[in-house]
C-alpha cells in the first residue's frame, strides 16, 4: 500500500497506541474506527487521512475501502 503519510505502519501505530494489525484494517475498511480512534490517526497524519473518511460521514466511505464488485 501507498499510504498518504511518511512513516511505517508500525510507527504510526505505536505513535498513536494501537497495533498495527488494528491500524490495517481501519485503513483497509475492515473495521471500524471509533471517533476518537479516527480523530487520533488524523492528528498523527497532519491530515492526510481524515477522520471524516474514516468514519464514513463525507460521503466518500472508508479511506482505503475498494469499491466491491457487484453480488459481493
Amino acid at each position: 500500500h501507498n499510504y498518504p503519510f511518511d512513516e511505517t505502519l508500525c510507527s504510526l501505530a505505536k505513535r498513536i497506541n494501537i497495533s498495527k494489525i488494528h491500524l490495517s484494517l481501519v485503513l483497509s475498511g475492515a473495521a471500524n474506527a471509533s471517533p476518537d480512534l479516527a480523530r487520533r490517526i488524523e492528528i498523527a497524519t497532519k491530515g492526510a487521512i481524515k477522520a471524516s473518511s474514516l468514519l464514513g460521514i463525507d460521503g466518500i466511505g472508508k479511506y482505503y475501502r475498494k469499491p466491491r464488485k457487484k453480488g459481493e
